[in-house]
């Protein structure tokens, strides 16, 4: 869908990296309801699912990117059930997609808790976090 100006909806910009890359966002209270990223993590242009990334006897460029969360407290101190690995998107792109673990969303995680999510990625773009509508 594209927006004002020709720019896809609302994505003017966004944070990426072509290698491994980290990200942590500031100090904020869990809202009442979930959070949702919008990200693109796609397959290379002509990659449509996993058979086509050259596994399992090896990897292809084509599949690497990716973008992993991972919930931690006040104090960068991962949240138990919310690890990274819960938590990974690839051959992705949305503009509200709702960030789970293992089938738990933030709400999860406590309500009004002060929390930070950190952002592991690779050859994606990280446009916004926000609240599921």
């Amino acid at each position: 869908k594209t927006g004002a100006w020709g720019f896809p909806a609302h994505r003017i910009a966004g944070l990426t990296s072509d290698s491994n890359a980290q990200m942590t966002s500031v100090v904020f209270t869990l809202p009442s309801r979930a959070l949702a990223l919008n990200v693109e993590a796609p397959f290379a242009a002509g990659v449509h699912d996993w058979s086509e990334c050259g596994y399992p006897g090896g990897s292809s460029a084509a599949c690497q990117s990716y973008v992993m969360v991972e919930l931690q407290d006040q104090d960068g101190v991962v949240v138990r059930g919310f690890e990274k690995e819960g938590c990974v998107l690839q051959n992705t792109s949305d503009v509200a997609h709702v960030l789970s673990w293992h089938g738990a969303n933030t709400t999860d995680a406590g309500v009004g808790r002060r929390v930070l999510l950190h952002f592991l990625f690779r050859r994606a773009v990280i446009y916004a976090v926000s609240e599921v509508l």
